[in-house]
């Protein structure tokens, strides 16, 4: 077997945190996408790339991220469904909410 540098993904560490949001539609919405997930608890950061294809969704609690997965997994947004995963640890930092992003 060829070692490429690509490890078996289940062998990654998972967060119990942070969830990964896959194959969104072009159309899809960081404020509305942010909104759905908040709805489950207070979240600590949000990332959506400009490609719109996928984003990161990082709770302060694991117990509220858990309630978001089991709520949002495969429910249907713009026409898909959404694909969530528990992202690798480590993958996005949960920043202080009471503080404005230039001084975390």
């Amino acid at each position: 077997q060829l070692e490429l540098g690509v490890r078996d993904p289940a062998s990654v560490p998972r967060s119990k945190t942070c969830i990964l949001i896959k194959n969104l539609p072009a159309q899809a919405d960081g404020v509305q996408l942010r909104q759905m997930f908040a709805t489950f608890g207070e979240l600590g950061n949000f990332v959506m790339p400009p490609s719109k294809t996928m984003a990161l969704v990082a709770f302060f609690s694991a117990k509220e991220a858990k309630k978001a997965f089991r709520g949002l997994a495969y429910k249907r947004y713009k026409q898909v469904p959404l694909y969530l995963e528990w992202a690798p640890e480590d993958v996005v930092s949960v920043r202080d909410s009471n503080k404005p992003p230039a001084e975390q």
